[in-house]
């Protein structure tokens, strides 16, 4: 039988926080200057589901202001999902891109692989790429 996480979608907390897709977010970045926390995930990732918890903390909520939040299904975006492989296709993969839809590499963690993960207990560091705003 499949995992119930298969078929749930991630809550991403949309009643406080205002998620788009990859297009929208860099539209809005070129707009505002913001730099965008760009996430791919999958439903059937229970890493992912684990997420939950970091976008329902207050802490990452009023840090939210500072970014554009965009995430990206990686099973409905396989597009996206190959253009940001740099390590891997692992998910989730979490990315600052500037306002021009460029990784923020100084603005990631040391480990060198997956430079792109973030644990789903890493409150610190999902506060770490939405404050390393300049």
């Amino acid at each position: 039988a499949p995992s119930p996480v298969s078929s749930e979608a991630v809550d991403w907390n949309e009643g406080l926080l205002t998620w788009m897709d990859y297009e929208k977010a860099i539209a809005r970045a070129k707009e505002s200057g913001k730099p965008i926390l760009f996430i791919l995930y999958a439903n059937w990732c229970p890493i992912c589901h684990a997420y939950q918890r970091i976008f329902h903390d207050n802490r990452i909520v009023k840090a939210s202001s500072r970014v554009i939040l965009a995430r990206a299904n990686v099973d409905q975006r396989p597009d996206l999902s190959r253009s940001l492989d740099i390590d891997g296709a692992y998910v989730p993969r979490t990315f600052l891109l500037d306002s021009g839809g460029h990784i923020m590499e100084s603005a990631f963690s040391k480990q060198d692989s997956p430079r792109h993960f973030l644990q789903p207990d890493d409150i610190f560091g999902f506060l770490r790429l939405m404050n390393a705003v300049k």
